[in-house]
């Protein structure tokens, strides 16, 4: 498994995201440690339903590609996801 960072406009990794690289194509993002976003090899970017902080959802929006983008889902199956790394 890989990790990789989100970076930020400026170019510079966001030290608090994590990006899980799982051997299935699938990935996970962390943001201090809690998995709020992630990409489903066959479904696309998913999102956390669950408001964490204006910065996380910042971060999210990045990741996924915009406001609005990627499909909500509990924040259950995101646990489950890191849970299962």
């Amino acid at each position: 498994m890989k990790t990789r960072s989100l970076t930020n406009a400026r170019g510079n990794a966001v030290k608090e995201v994590v990006i899980f690289e799982l051997s299935n194509h699938n990935e996970i993002m962390t943001h201090y440690g809690t998995p709020v976003a992630g990409f489903v090899s066959g479904e696309g970017y998913i999102r956390t339903d669950v408001f964490h902080s204006t910065t996380t959802s910042k971060h999210i929006n990045q990741y996924v590609g915009g406001k609005g983008q990627g499909e909500e889902v509990s924040q259950e199956r995101l646990d489950e996801m890191l849970d299962g790394l």
